[in-house]
């Protein structure tokens, strides 16, 4: 199995501590990872805070829980001379391999699975499936034709009427937004407003036309 991992927040952690107690987080857990390793299995840092391992398992179950324990031991980053420790926690993906397989491929897929865990305070696990990989591969579709559905003037506005029971009249309305994708049809906002409000599609406007 194929084990991406990274540190949630990294970035904060040295910033908070200093660059040098981040280098001693990363050599401690490298250090107790090394540890569980059994025969034939390997560990690398890649870039950053980013780890990935290759490990050898009986079946899922079995090897969650022994990825969730790695996590677990790993999750004290120390933090100065006197014994502080920091709760750190861990985001992974994990890809089994079947055959033969690329590893450009194996390595990619159980880095999408790893970046689509929310940022937590605990530490989560997720294994790939292809599912999850047909639901990566819409957003980046939409993260794409995001651009050109604003350019385009694909957004349309439906107004929902609001109705006072006590006076019997319209008192306002509800804007409600829709995406009419030229070939996916019209697209719920439950599929597109929330990535785009968390940062995760690129949001662009096109500068206003000029008026001839």
């Amino acid at each position: 199995a194929y084990v991406s991992c990274d540190i949630v927040d990294f970035k904060v952690f040295n910033e908070t501590y200093g660059y040098a107690y981040g280098n001693v987080a990363l050599k401690y857990t490298a250090t107790l990872w090394l540890s569980c390793l059994r025969a034939s299995e390997l560990l690398s840092r890649t870039t950053r805070d980013h780890f990935c391992m290759l490990l050898r398992y009986e079946d899922e179950e079995e090897l969650q829980y022994r990825v969730y324990s790695m996590l677990e031991m790993a999750s004290d980053f120390p933090v100065d001379k006197h014994g502080g420790k920091h709760k750190a926690a861990f985001r992974c993906g994990i890809y089994l391999i079947r055959g033969n397989e690329e590893i450009n491929m194996i390595r990619s897929r159980a880095d999408m699975v790893r970046k689509s865990q929310p940022k937590s305070l605990f530490n989560t696990i997720a294994f790939y499936d292809e599912k999850s990989f047909a639901k990566e591969l819409e957003k980046k579709e939409l993260a794409t034709d995001i651009r050109e559905a604003i350019k385009n003037r694909e957004l349309e506005v439906y107004y929902q009427p609001k109705y006072s029971i006590l006076t019997e009249t319209v008192v306002g309305a509800e804007a409600l937004l829709r995406w009419k994708h030229p070939r996916k049809g019209m697209i719920s906002p439950e599929d597109f407003i929330t990535d785009i409000l968390c940062g995760k599609l690129p949001l662009y406007f096109p500068p206003p036309e000029q008026k001839k």
